[in-house]
């Protein structure tokens, strides 16, 4: 039987630090990296939980700093890194809460309010 990881697994999850945590622009345009939701979801090894990952040339991710492993996008830990069903902007920071936004594998921005 396939192993059952809840959302977000080993990602972490951030008040967005582009809109502040608004969720939108003071020009009243929705913020394009957490779509409104006002968190970011920041992607990380499904093993060590490390932020820094590289996607590779031949389409698998591999674990940049720690612990050097390399998986596919059908890893069970990688895929439970999404947004759980049913949260938005009104949604608070905890355990289960996330975001839509993904990491590029640089890390998380400064902390929101710079």
């Amino acid at each position: 039987m396939a192993e059952q990881i809840a959302p977000p697994g080993r990602a972490r999850i951030t008040r967005c630090g582009t809109c502040e945590g608004r969720g939108r622009f003071r020009s009243g345009d929705e913020c394009y990296d957490c779509e409104g939701t006002t968190w970011q979801l920041w992607k990380a090894c499904p093993r060590c939980g490390d932020i820094g990952w590289d996607r590779l040339a031949d389409g698998q991710y591999a674990c940049r700093i720690s612990c050097g492993y390399r998986w596919g996008e059908d890893d069970p830990g990688w895929l439970a890194q999404r947004l759980p069903a049913g949260l938005g902007a009104e949604s608070s920071p905890g355990p289960g809460t996330a975001s839509v936004a993904m990491s590029d594998g640089y890390g998380p921005p400064a902390s929101p309010g710079r």
